[in-house]
């Protein structure tokens, strides 16, 4: 996190340039000039000269400080490199230690949460029946978004942690696979197929491990981040493996950014891999679904592949390598779908016009099929796509590969 006086240098260098504009998720929804950064940085710094306490006490600051989606599209374009993000997480670490702020409650339930090994899965499991049932009001229409996701199986449970699982081809590496949230409830069968793509070159480990901590680093619950990355690399240390792999790119992104967040060189990390990374660094072993016919298809890049780890180029040039013209681009790719963590859930109507606006991109590039690294961003899109009912379909990329797989045996 920046600290007050960077925070302060970070807002001066801000040359109200408006580049941003053409760019943020947020803004092209609302065309409120507080949802662009330029608009952030004007409000906070207005604020800031006046006093930190009647900045985080403005109705009109504090929503644009939580409606931000942490995309870093902005900083992207910016000519000036501001780190808008930054100073949003900044601000949102002061909101927690107001006395009375409504995010108290979310900081003590994400520390509940994502400090509990066990409270995801259970809750999960427990969602499972509250959407079979639904015996009570949805005022948030989380049973119709659950839906699509719960079945009441958990990955940890089924092939379970501490077992490894053989290499099925030729054995070149170990690999610990660090399970992400989503991917241990939501996504648990994406999961299980992204292990076994990487059994195809190496015996697999489910790592034991907890949240990445992405939710409380987004809700500016620094010392509930640091206390979760702590348990992360003392578990991640002890390993005697080749690669951490993790198939969500969220939880890529967050883990790499552990060093420069605690302040610790955490050379385990060097191991650690996005998903993505092991596919193209494998890449001939894919070569057998190389120009076959089939559906249409896009990628969604997410924004903690694109921008968190810079992986969207490495990923177009496979996916282009891989499936040539099947493989569309669409409109602006890397653009933030919503989701961003709880926002999809937060923000329901704000976040589901940045996602139908997305939709709407991925249905004119012709694909039939939209292709992703993210379980956030499968559940935004999946929500999203059944609610207007479109004609697509959602799919994890470990999935997608595995099904490419078998079409060309």
């Amino acid at each position: 996190m920046l600290e007050k006086e960077q925070v302060y240098k970070e807002l001066l260098r801000c040359n109200k340039c408006g580049g941003c504009q053409v760019i943020c998720p947020t803004y092209k929804a609302t065309y409120y000039e507080g949802n662009v950064a330029r608009g952030r940085l004007f409000l906070v710094r207005k604020y800031l000269e006046n006093g930190e306490q009647a900045l985080l006490k403005t109705p009109e600051i504090v929503q644009v400080l939580e409606q931000c989606l942490l995309c870093e599209s902005c900083t992207k374009v910016c000519p000036s490199g501001v780190r808008t993000a930054e100073v949003v997480l900044h601000y949102r670490q002061q909101l927690l230690e107001i006395k009375g702020s409504k995010n108290k409650w979310k900081e003590r339930l994400y520390r509940l949460a994502f400090l509990n090994k066990a409270f995801i899965p259970l809750a999960a499991k427990l969602a499972y029946y509250y959407q079979k049932y639904g015996m009570i009001p949805d005022p948030y229409q989380l049973r119709s978004f659950l839906s699509q996701y719960l079945d009441g199986q958990v990955l940890r449970d089924n092939p379970g942690t501490g077992i490894t699982l053989p290499a099925t081809g030729q054995r070149k590496y170990k690999v610990t696979f660090f399970v992400g949230c989503a991917s241990n409830t939501f996504y648990h069968g994406a999961a299980l197929v992204a292990i076994n793509l990487l059994r195809r070159w190496a015996d697999v480990t489910l790592l034991d491990n907890y949240c990445c901590g992405a939710p409380l680093l987004s809700l500016g619950a620094v010392d509930g981040f640091r206390e979760v990355a702590n348990r992360n690399l003392e578990l991640i240390s002890r390993e005697q493996t080749d690669f951490i792999v993790t198939d969500c790119s969220t939880c890529a992104s967050v883990l790499k950014q552990y060093p420069a967040r605690l302040g610790v060189a955490a050379p385990a990390l060097t191991k650690l891999r996005d998903l993505v990374e092991i596919l193209i660094q494998e890449r001939e072993h894919l070569s057998q679904v190389k120009g076959r016919g089939r559906q249409k298809f896009t990628f969604h890049y997410p924004c903690h592949l694109a921008r968190g780890q810079n992986l969207k180029e490495p990923t177009q040039k496979l996916l282009d390598d891989l499936f040539g013209s099947s493989y569309q681009p669409h409109l602006e790719d890397d653009s933030c779908c919503g989701g961003a963590g709880t926002f999809g859930i937060l923000h329901r109507d704000l976040a589901q016009k940045i996602t139908a606006a997305k939709l709407a991109n991925i249905q004119n590039s012709g694909a039939a099929q939209v292709v992703t690294s993210c379980p956030a961003c499968l559940m935004q899109l999946g929500a999203v796509v059944k609610r207007l009912a479109l004609p697509l379909v959602v799919k994890p990329l470990a999935v997608f590969l595995e099904e490419a797989m078998g079409e060309s045996r």
